[in-house]
């Protein structure tokens, strides 16, 4: 989805997190890949740990996969 989020910004319910999250799919938002070129890539998404907390800011490492892009 190309959305600033995965539910209606104005959606109280938030049921595709929900969702997402029962699925065992973890969410980024924000995360700004324009400048970044066409091909494959590894990510890895570090976020920090906020004791209670249900969503973190993460710092995102990505690299060109090897061999494949």
């Amino acid at each position: 989805m190309d959305l600033p989020s995965v539910d209606p910004l104005d959606c109280p319910l938030l049921a595709n997190h929900h969702a997402l999250h029962r699925a065992g799919i973890v969410i980024l938002e924000g995360l700004d890949l324009t400048q970044v070129p066409p091909g494959l890539y590894d990510m890895l998404a570090l976020p920090m740990l906020i004791p209670g907390a249900d969503g973190a800011p993460v710092r995102a490492l990505l690299r060109r996969a090897a061999g494949r892009g």
